[in-house]
């Protein structure tokens, strides 16, 4: 949770900093807003938190949690962008795709990851 709270704090920062050059004056209340848009990517972490705390509770075996988190996490990723598109007007043969493809580059960016490290 420390984690996406400052990679959202980071990443509204980075806009702050973007939109300095376009002369005009922002103050305290729109930077504060637009580190506060921040928030749907701290609402993400919330399923993925809610299954490890569950497994460190003793809810659920926490021997396999992260398979399981892993699994939620693709599912939602699929959902997410199959609801987005949707929500945009989409078909919804052209929605699945989307779904999917979104599903697959959580999965690249686990195979990055693994590949990084």
């Amino acid at each position: 949770m420390f984690t996406a709270v400052a990679s959202a704090l980071a990443h509204g920062y980075a806009h702050l900093i973007a939109r300095r050059g376009d002369q005009t004056v922002h103050g305290v209340r729109a930077a504060a807003r637009l580190l506060l848009s921040e928030w749907p990517l701290v609402l993400a972490t919330v399923p993925t938190l809610a299954l490890l705390l569950g497994a460190a509770w003793g809810w659920w075996p926490s021997r396999a949690i992260e398979d399981v988190a892993f699994a939620v996490n693709v599912g939602l990723l699929f959902a997410w962008g199959l609801l987005a598109a949707r929500a945009g007007g989409r078909t919804w043969g052209s929605s699945l795709k989307i779904g999917t493809a979104d599903a697959l580059l959580g999965l690249a960016v686990v195979v990055a990851n693994a590949v990084i490290k």
